[in-house]
């Protein structure tokens, strides 16, 4: 029996795991990576878990800004506790900058908007090393016929000392049989992360959560934690469109919604 993925749920501007049939407080992240993609090179193989605490007291990410009061940028952040004594030294961009720039994982930007869909820009700032690391890429959404449609990633990254940069690429349905159901399409192909149904009452970004079902997988120079960061920025992209395209009051979840998707 497959242990159970780990839960992310966002409440406020925090994300934290959500407990889950564990029943011991923890999550254990099984590093297990889909099958290769056709034409794509061996990955590196699984090499351990990771237990992470459960619960909104213990957080894993922050969010500066609501992602369901529009504006041209989000930040998904490591979360660090407060200093107790209430000096703490944050590292900005500038004087007159207001984001904490040391504790940014993912910076998400608005690139078009319109009725042919959505573009936003993902910038890792946790590659950047000065030495010749990066992460960033492109998360698209393009409207179906009537309803729903289809969201696409396209992320490349490169560490220091390689040649050349590599490239992952994912989807997600909008609406439809596989709605919420999140895939890697390149190097490999698999499910990777589901969208658990918002709690009904619940509004904005509030209750949202998905299921990542692999703690890693297996790519070359990333481990669990890069990519527990990774989805969470995809993800929160995507809720950051839904909120706003449909308004805050409007994007909570509708009564008989809660248990229409089905199971994996």
């Amino acid at each position: 029996m497959p242990p159970p993925p780990l839960t992310l749920e966002i409440s406020g501007s925090i994300i934290f795991p959500r407990s889950n049939s564990l029943g011991d407080g923890s999550v254990v992240i099984n590093i297990s990576p889909p099958s290769p993609a056709a034409g794509s090179r061996p990955t590196q193989a699984p090499i351990h878990k990771e237990v992470l605490e459960t619960g909104p007291s213990h957080p894993i990410y922050r969010l500066p800004q609501s992602i369901s009061s529009g504006g041209l940028k989000v930040h998904l952040n490591k979360y660090t506790p407060p200093d107790p004594r209430g000096i703490e030294k944050i590292r900005r961009r500038s004087l007159l900058s207001a984001i904490d720039e040391e504790h940014i994982i993912f910076e998400i930007s608005k690139t078009s908007l319109g009725d042919a869909g959505a573009e936003y820009a993902i910038h890792n700032f946790q590659r950047e090393d000065g030495e010749g690391s990066y992460g960033r890429g492109s998360v698209k959404f393009t409207p179906g016929w009537f309803s729903g449609g289809v969201w696409t990633v396209g992320y490349v990254y490169k560490s220091a000392g390689q040649v050349q940069e590599s490239r992952v690429d994912l989807q997600v349905d909008e609406g439809g049989n596989e709605d919420g159901v999140w895939k890697m399409t390149f190097p490999m192909q698999g499910v990777i992360a589901r969208e658990r149904p918002q709690e009904e009452g619940a509004f904005g970004e509030n209750g949202r959560s998905i299921d990542i079902v692999d703690g890693s997988p297996g790519l070359e120079g990333w481990n669990d934690a890069e990519w527990r960061d990774f989805v969470a920025a995809c993800w929160i992209t995507k809720v950051w469109n839904v909120c706003t395209r449909t308004k805050w009051f409007g994007s909570s979840i509708r009564k008989g919604e809660a248990n229409s998707l089905g199971t994996w």
